[in-house]
């Protein structure tokens, strides 16, 4: 049964339909650990399925890669969504993070949107990985609702060890 559920998921994930249930699904489908992150600066971060249809994307300010970098050490960040220093967005439609990190961004096709309305936030930065500072985004009990009105919640979505800290271009 649980193959048949995941299968279903999967399917569901290129979807762009109603922006309701099956856009719930595609985004159930990456929790908690979507397949695909990446990021850059100071912090944007970006996670989608595997054929970027479906996915979020993060920006938290506060300079908390600046303070890792400073300190030499992990720096922490809590918050309760909404937050005005943290935007989110769930995204469904074709190539969904293709613009985020990009500096030669193209149209987006973009079939429907979400935004957090309730939530938390723990960021963790910690200074030096392999290809620089390297962040992880947990997102509990995150409250999603979506351009059509459609609310659900994901219980956790990580985005673990995500690369920021550089700039594209």
């Amino acid at each position: 049964m649980r193959t048949m559920t995941t299968a279903l998921l999967a399917l569901a994930a290129g979807c762009t339909g109603t922006g309701g249930e099956d856009f719930e699904a595609a985004l159930r489908a990456i929790a908690p650990i979507p397949p695909e992150v990446g990021g850059c600066a100071d912090i944007t971060a970006h996670a989608a399925d595997s054929t970027d249809t479906v996915g979020v994307t993060v920006q938290v300010a506060g300079g908390l890669v600046a303070d890792a970098l400073a300190s030499g050490s992990e720096a922490l960040g809590t918050f309760t969504l909404p937050d005005p220093d943290v935007t989110f967005r769930a995204l469904q439609g074709a190539d969904v993070t293709y613009n985020s990190c990009n500096d030669a961004p193209m149209a987006e096709s973009i079939d429907h949107t979400g935004e957090a309305v309730s939530g938390t936030l723990a960021v963790t930065v910690v200074p030096g990985g392999d290809a620089g500072p390297e962040a992880t985004l947990l997102f509990t009990d995150l409250e999603i609702e979506t351009d059509t009105g459609w609310r659900f919640t994901l219980e956790s979505l990580e985005l673990r060890d995500v690369v920021v800290g550089w700039l594209p271009g």
